[in-house]
């Protein structure tokens, strides 16, 4: 019961443990403002699980966001719900986009989400007919083929599975949530669900998918998170904690973060700047989602 406890607090830190920009990044990051102030589509922003967008100490992106709206680029944060299934959050998520494109007048738009705001996105596209309204759909470290985790965390967490998802339904009410679902929510991540998820949600042909994974090993600095990775490198391989490289494979696969921007351990946190304590504050997160937006249109 007690590694189950340390994997479900893993999984919920996710969440609930605020985060930090490095703001000396900025000072590395030499892209053109006039690029990025003259994309043709607007972007939107997508959390994952256990974030919101429009709750700054929840929001995945909020640092990224500021950044990306002071070099130009029309960028625009969510408003999905933290614990919301992939269903009920692609109806939002719509709503979303209509109000994006209303307000710039574009016909399109480009969507860059970390972890489950991948799959929500996903579901956007291909289930509720917004195809043809997405130029492209960004997806880091996305658990497309679900996650070793939350397989385990369902076989065995038993009745307390019930009694935690109550819980965290409440305090994701009290934050905004419309329709809270943690036990769908976290269920929709195992692996067998997403096998019938990606027969059921398939890419549509105008929409170009591109994604990109991170990767720690038992060396990081955070011992829970330490665990984690070696625990699911077991069954998946190399992972960033949560979801393996496998797994967040989808599209046009870009590579492995580390490896593109020569850091040791980028935790499924660190790679979109969600950095706290004893986490790698060494990721150039700010610069990776500069350069992600830059390649957008190339």
């Amino acid at each position: 019961m007690k590694r189950i406890m340390h994997m479900l607090l893993a999984m919920l830190a996710v969440g609930f443990t605020g985060g930090c920009a490095n703001d000396a990044q900025q000072t590395d990051i030499d892209r053109s403002q006039e690029q990025l102030a003259n994309l043709q589509y607007p972007i939107l922003l997508v959390d994952g699980l256990a974030r919101r967008g429009d709750v700054g100490a929840l929001a995945t992106f909020d640092t990224a966001l500021d950044h990306l709206q002071d070099l130009g680029a029309a960028v625009f944060m969510n408003s999905r719900d933290a614990f919301g299934s992939i269903e009920s959050n692609a109806e939002l998520l719509a709503r979303d986009v209509d109000r994006v494109l209303q307000e710039t007048g574009a016909e399109k738009l480009h969507i860059i989400a970390h972890s489950k705001g991948g799959l929500d996105s996903r579901y956007l596209i291909s289930n509720l007919g917004y195809h043809d309204r997405i130029a492209t759909l960004v997806t880091i470290a996305t658990p497309h083929r679900g996650t070793a985790v939350a397989d385990y965390i369902e076989d065995n967490l038993g009745e307390a599975e019930e009694v935690v998802a109550r819980a965290v339904n409440w305090f994701a009410g009290l934050l905004g949530d419309v329709t809270p679902d943690a036990e769908s929510a976290a269920h929709q991540l195992t692996t067998s669900y997403m096998q019938q998820f990606n027969r059921d949600v398939v890419n549509q042909p105008e929409v170009r998918y591109i994604s990109y994974a991170a990767v720690i090993d038992s060396s990081y600095p955070n011992p829970i998170w330490a665990r984690m990775a070696r625990q699911l490198g077991e069954t998946e391989g190399p992972n960033d904690g949560l979801v393996s490289v496998r797994s967040a494979r989808w599209g046009e696969f870009r590579g492995v973060v580390n490896e593109l921007y020569g850091v040791e351990q980028v935790s499924h946190r660190d790679v979109v700047g969600m950095n706290d304590i004893w986490n790698n504050m060494g990721f150039p997160h700010l610069r990776f989602i500069t350069d992600v937006v830059l390649e957008l249109e190339r």
